[in-house]
């Protein structure tokens, strides 16, 4: 089986994902809420399956987990509903439960929260999900389950964080991205000492093209803010630099190259500061950089690839063919290297 950490984080984003995706709408669009279900007295731990995990079973979940990281929600929930079906373990199930909504497969969910509330008479969120999952149209309050979601992760701070990293990928399905930007900006409100919250707002806002003026101040703000609190904190520097080169380039060249100057490990900044140099035509600058970053990994293959092709715009067809040949002769795509 998974770690049990990297299972509580995986099903916080799975959940977080979810609420949207049985409305199919932003959040204040809905209007109607879920069915209140009384809760039902019982112990406070699930009973636990009374069949052995066969190898079939781990099997079956290591596809949907594996399906999950690749892209295929669809696959991953069938994957993930046999092993629960064929284990008759309360958490698989409600695990199943949760990849299904995040896959949209609605009758798949249904099915499986059938089962999680079977398997766990005491699990009250089971019980509601079967409810608004039988009810055609029923969405809930997007906005209050949400909350809910992001104050249960408030137990543990690292929890939190990653909840709110995680917070725009578990709503991407969603197509209007002005509605999740607001949606997000309120559900962060409470958490002004997380770098997180910010975090998420700050790529909200991105998600949303940036046209409004006022949105993207707003995000870089909330960049900033989140800088402020976790200094040197690359994914946010990265988040900044993406917000900034939306109007502005070479503002985004200059902060990054400031950011490099106190963070100069950073690979991931000085990735997209080459890339903000060849957007810009200054390939020079650019190759010295994917240069440095090969000098410290001779086996990274897309950064000598990046290194040969930049070579090619400078006309350093030298250097490119020599660059070329060692792809070939190290098993690169001999497509990529005939280019």
């Amino acid at each position: 089986m998974f770690p049990h950490r990297s299972h509580s984080l995986a099903r916080l984003a799975l959940s977080l994902a979810l609420l949207l995706g049985v409305a199919g709408i932003g959040y204040d669009a809905v209007a109607q809420k879920a069915p209140v279900v009384p809760p039902t007295p019982a112990p406070a731990v699930p009973a636990a399956s009374t069949r052995p995990l066969t190898a079939e079973i781990v099997y079956r979940m290591l596809v949907g987990d594996i399906a999950l990281q690749r892209g295929a929600p669809a696959l991953a929930a069938r994957a993930y509903y046999e092993a629960a079906r064929d284990s008759q373990d309360a958490q698989i199930a409600r695990r199943a439960t949760e990849v299904a909504l995040f896959a949209r497969q609605r009758d798949l969910a249904l099915e499986a929260a059938r089962l999680w509330s079977k398997l766990d008479p005491s699990a009250d969120r089971a019980k509601q999900m079967v409810a608004t999952l039988s009810q055609p149209g029923s969405g809930g309050d997007i906005k209050a389950e949400l909350e809910r979601v992001l104050a249960e992760a408030g137990a543990d701070s690292k929890t939190l964080a990653d909840a709110f990293v995680q917070l725009n990928q578990a709503l991407a399905a969603q197509a209007d991205k002005t509605v999740v930007y607001r949606l997000i900006v309120e559900l962060a409100k409470p958490y002004p000492g997380v770098p997180e919250a910010h975090f998420a707002v700050a790529l909200a806002g991105y998600n949303t093209g940036l046209s409004d003026l006022e949105v993207t101040a707003a995000s870089i703000r909330a960049a900033d803010r989140a800088l402020e609190l976790k200094p040197g904190w690359e994914r946010a520097a990265l988040i900044k630099a993406d917000l900034l080169a939306k109007t502005s380039p070479e503002g985004a060249i200059r902060y990054l190259n400031g950011f490099l100057a106190s963070v100069p490990e950073s690979h991931a900044a000085t990735g997209a500061l080459a890339q903000l140099y060849v957007e810009q035509k200054r390939y020079g600058e650019a190759r010295a950089l994917f240069q440095r970053l090969l000098d410290e990994d001779r086996s990274d293959r897309d950064i000598q690839f990046a290194v040969a092709a930049i070579s090619v715009q400078m006309k350093d067809y030298a250097t490119a063919e020599r660059m070329f040949e060692e792809l070939r002769s190290a098993g690169t795509d001999p497509g990529a290297v005939a280019f």
